[in-house]
Order: structure tokens, then C-alpha cells, then sequence
């Protein structure tokens, strides 16, 4: 008995639009809910964290000048 081809889970990212399978996607665990799979891709969840980081930095660095 022969399988056909593996059917992978896709998702599209809300800020690229781009398909990805869902490994490329963060879980997102919430209190009293079922852990669910993040609606941003990881490559662009990096992204903006990475830019909330430098700019909440920035805004500390004023702040104690």
C-alpha cells in the first residue's frame, strides 16, 4: 500500500501575503484558549520586533538626555 504525495498546512502571512507551511509560523499560546498559529511569519514577526526594539530604545535614550 503506497501513500500518495505528504499534503503540507499552509498559511498566508497578513503582512508579506506571502504561503508559507505553518512551520513558519509561531505558535500563540492565550489563557483559556486552544494554542493557535500567529498570523504574521516568523521572517516578519522578527522584523517588527526588531523595529519596536530600536525604536522603544531610542525613545529611553531621549528620555534621559
Amino acid at each position: 500500500m503506497t501513500d500518495g504525495p505528504a499534503v503540507l498546512a499552509t498559511m498566508i502571512c497578513r503582512k508579506c501575503q506571502q504561503e508559507k507551511p505553518e512551520a513558519d509560523f509561531y505558535m500563540q499560546a492565550r489563557d483559556g484558549y486552544a494554542p493557535r498559529r500567529m498570523t504574521v511569519c516568523k521572517v516578519c514577526h522578527r522584523a517588527r520586533t526588531a523595529q519596536s526594539t530600536q525604536a522603544r530604545r531610542r525613545r529611553a535614550r531621549e528620555t534621559r538626555q
